[in-house]
């Protein structure tokens, strides 16, 4: 009995269970038609968000959301079983229009393992030694709507959209879907695009933790389940910063701008890197002018790598052939830099020095004389290291010069040292020296530079001595009276600078005057005195004395004739004396004379 009551018992299990399994099977085919038929006029939601990746979009979920009043479908339209509410409220009548909506939470959105997208910070290189992170963006929905909804009856939705990431979301765009047989009544705020039963909505900004609603206003034309689609698609917040760098080349050259001709010059080419990264593979190519020509041995090679604020200097080596005006051009490639010219302007010049010197062709000896050197630059160049040697002679002595010099120890050579003549400039020196020797003196002048061939130049002085002498009378008597003695003085001084030899004078006086008859050299036949003397040296004074008796009354002319030997010039000279007479009784000598009392 126990044996027969378990297997009616077994019997009855498996046959509830396998009419179970056959309405579930038909409930995921689509073949099970509820028993309620307001069942069938619940709205089916269903709620997606996507990620714009690129030019690409990805589903993150797609779930149908449900009110926890209503029956919940899949896919198909089928009802999906429910478990038994714990609530306990019955189901919603047929004359009952709408259903208080209550809110839902919003599903748990599920991410792709392969792709997470909102779960890993980006992390990229903004720029050298800097690492930004980006947080992503994540917006949730929640959906409010009515239990039921009868045919042509206004039924409102609500989509609430909130943001959840900690930074602001800009471009939110919402993409609602709904049935053929729901007619769109109105939205807030309004679509910003319509496609068929598609509706886009933009949303420009939701702050951090704050929240924006999309409200449908949806009106169902038949008996049929009201199905609302939606997705959600946020801007790709995810963004990589690449650091683009680039070399950048900036060229400048230092150098003369003014060449001499026949002279080689080094320019200085100065490559530096301004841009913020390494400029490798630099080439540098240079165009000269006619007139210059590179050296074989300073032409550049290419230079491997510049990093960037570093500068490499090139060494650039011409020698100018000729006078002309023209342009040095330079220009730098890089592997990965773009080409940089530049140019500088070179004048290749004749330099140009004129020298003079001028100073006394004849002086005496023991006199001094003035000598004056200039040296001018007449020419569009400088003229640099330029030098004046004057080689002094041993019968001038030099006393003094205008400018410092570099003497000698003999002080027979003297040198003046400049720096730099400049175009269309003159130095000048002078110097006093003395001649302290007679003949012909020459001063050597000898001036020499790096830009121009040297330059010599004589400048002569003939230095003579002769003896230069005066010949004076002076009487010392002044008037004197007839047959009184009057005084007489002859002076000879050689002023010259050679001393007088065989020096001869001879004082011839007029009849009315007579010689004292104890004058020496007394020649009585022409009334005359010679006075002689072998050498009157340079600045020496000879004196000649004589006395004379006036015979008549009147002025009486004394001449002195002065003569040297080699010499055919005389020197004259003459004095005046006069005689008077009183008309008195003349004393005899002999007689003696009384006094009176």
């Amino acid at each position: 009995m126990q044996l027969k009551s378990k297997f009616i018992l077994t019997t009855l299990v498996f046959i509830i269970g396998v009419s179970s399994q056959g309405r579930f099977a038909k409930a995921q085919r689509g073949d099970f038609q509820p028993r309620n038929p307001s069942q069938l006029r619940v709205i089916q939601l269903q709620n997606s968000q996507t990620k714009q990746v690129g030019s690409s979009q990805i589903v993150v979920s797609r779930q149908p959301l449900v009110n926890p009043t209503q029956i919940q479908f899949d896919q198909t339209g089928s009802p999906i079983p429910q478990p038994p509410r714990a609530t306990g409220l019955p189901l919603p009548k047929n004359n009952q229009l709408l259903q208080p909506m209550a809110p839902i939470k919003p599903v748990p959105i599920v991410r792709p393992r392969k792709k997470q997208l909102n779960s890993i910070p980006a992390k990229v290189k903004s720029r050298a030694g800097e690492t930004l992170t980006i947080r992503n963006q994540l917006v949730s929905t929640e959906i409010r709507s009515p239990g039921t909804v009868n045919v042509n009856q206004s039924a409102v939705v609500q989509i609430k959209l909130k943001n959840l990431s900690s930074e602001t979301v800009e471009n939110v765009k919402l993409i609602a879907e709904i049935s053929e047989h729901a007619k769109f009544i109105s939205a807030n705020p309004s679509p910003s695009k319509v496609e068929g039963r598609t509706y886009e909505f933009i949303i420009p900004r939701i702050g951090n933790e704050q929240s924006q609603e999309v409200v449908l206003n949806l009106v169902p034309t038949k008996k049929s389940p009201l199905k609302i689609g939606t997705q959600v698609v946020l801007e790709n917040v995810q963004q990589t910063i690449v650091g683009v760098k680039q070399p950048e080349l900036s060229l400048a050259i230092v150098g003369p701008q003014q060449i001499t001709t026949g002279k080689s010059q080094k320019h200085q080419l100065k490559i530096t890197n301004v841009g913020d990264a390494v400029a490798t593979g630099v080439q540098v190519e240079m165009n000269y002018p006619a007139y210059l020509r590179p050296t074989q041995a300073n032409k550049p090679s290419m230079i491997s790598s510049i990093k960037p604020g570093a500068s490499v200097n090139v060494s650039l080596e011409s020698l100018a052939l000729a006078p002309g005006n023209g342009k040095l051009e330079v220009s730098a490639t890089s592997n990965n830099a773009k080409q940089q010219k530049t140019t500088f302007e070179i004048g290749v010049y004749e330099p140009e020095l004129h020298l003079s010197a001028a100073g006394p062709k004849i002086n005496f000896l023991q006199r001094g004389g003035i000598y004056s050197i200039d040296v001018e630059n007449t020419g569009e160049v400088d003229i640099t290291n330029l030098s004046v040697v004057v080689s002094i002679p041993v019968g001038l002595k030099v006393t003094t010069i205008s400018r410092p010099a570099r003497i000698e120890a003999d002080q027979s050579v003297l040198t003046w040292n400049f720096d730099k003549l400049p175009p269309n400039s003159m130095e000048q020196i002078q110097l006093k020296a003395i001649a302290s020797q007679e003949g012909q003196q020459i001063c050597n002048i000898l001036v020499v530079s790096d830009d121009t061939v040297k330059k010599e130049f004589r400048l002569a002085t003939q230095v003579i001595t002769r003896a230069d002498l005066n010949v004076g009378i002076k009487n010392q008597s002044g008037p004197v009276q007839v047959g009184s003695k009057a005084e007489f003085l002859v002076e000879v001084e050689n002023n010259g600078s050679r001393a007088a030899n065989d020096v001869t004078v001879n004082v011839v006086l007029p009849g009315s005057l007579v010689v004292a008859k104890d004058t020496p050299n007394y020649n009585q036949s022409n009334n005359s005195i010679t006075f002689t003397d072998p050498t009157i040296a340079p600045g020496q004074k000879k004196i000649f004395r004589f006395s004379a008796v006036g015979e008549a009354q009147g002025d009486h002319i004394v001449r002195s004739t002065l003569q040297t030997s080699g010499s055919g010039k005389k020197l004259i000279s003459e004095k005046s004396i006069y005689v008077y007479d009183s008309d008195e009784t003349r004393v005899s000598e002999a007689l003696n004379p009384v006094l009176v009392r």
